[in-house]
């Protein structure tokens, strides 16, 4: 990553240009390089990595706010604070504990949006539109948050289905997919610049090297 980041910096390209990666933590790793030393001191590194990784104990306690009485909430977010893999990771200048920001982050508006959010509420929109961005950053990430994206848009899109099932109600009284739709927009309009930049250049690899 240091050295992804390091060319991000300096315009040239890694691995030849080719996208064998996703981009989201090199950007960042970049722009504290660039803010704080080009490249930044070690330990000044570590601790803003911390700083930023930190917020992953209180989004850990608003997830399981929404499951637990508040004490239980509270004791189970302590408990991450006291993990050794959680610690390391959040010093280390690998993507994982930036994956985990955005995947409680987005756990969060999921279950809140799970709960019966609507797209008439400007609320409700920008729960829905801030949901797809964090999926989409979370797939920039990590290639598997892809993977997580579609699973939970499936989920919620059978919750719909399962919810006008159980309701009985008529057509225009029913739960709508649209909020599903339009978080699966926000996720696309997220990826879409990644995507057009790797298929410009895949295109031109090969040209050059495929014949």
């Amino acid at each position: 990553f240091f050295h992804y980041a390091m060319a991000i910096l300096e315009g040239t390209p890694y691995d030849a240009g080719v996208p064998f990666h996703p981009p989201f933590f090199p950007l960042l790793l970049s722009a504290l390089h660039g803010l704080f030393g080009h490249p930044a001191p070690n330990l000044l590194l570590r601790i803003l990595l911390a700083a930023i990784h930190a917020w992953q104990v209180p989004l850990l306690w608003a997830l399981l706010r929404r499951f637990l009485p508040p004490g239980a909430a509270l004791a189970g977010a302590l408990l991450a604070t006291w993990s050794f893999g959680l610690s390391l990771l959040s010093v280390a200048a690998v993507s994982e504990g930036l994956y985990l920001l955005l995947l409680l982050g987005a756990l969060i508006l999921f279950v809140d949006q799970l709960a019966g959010a609507t797209l008439a509420s400007r609320g409700g929109r920008l729960r829905a539109a801030a949901l797809g961005l964090l999926l989409g950053l979370l797939a920039l990430t990590r290639a598997e948050g892809l993977a997580v994206a579609i699973a939970l848009l499936t989920w919620g899109a059978g919750s719909v289905l399962r919810a006008r099932r159980a309701s009985g109600l008529p057509g225009g009284r029913r739960p709508s997919a649209r909020i599903w739709a339009w978080t699966a927009a926000a996720l696309l309009l997220t990826l879409l610049p990644w995507t057009v930049r790797n298929a410009v250049t895949l295109s031109r690899y090969n040209r050059a090297f495929a014949g």
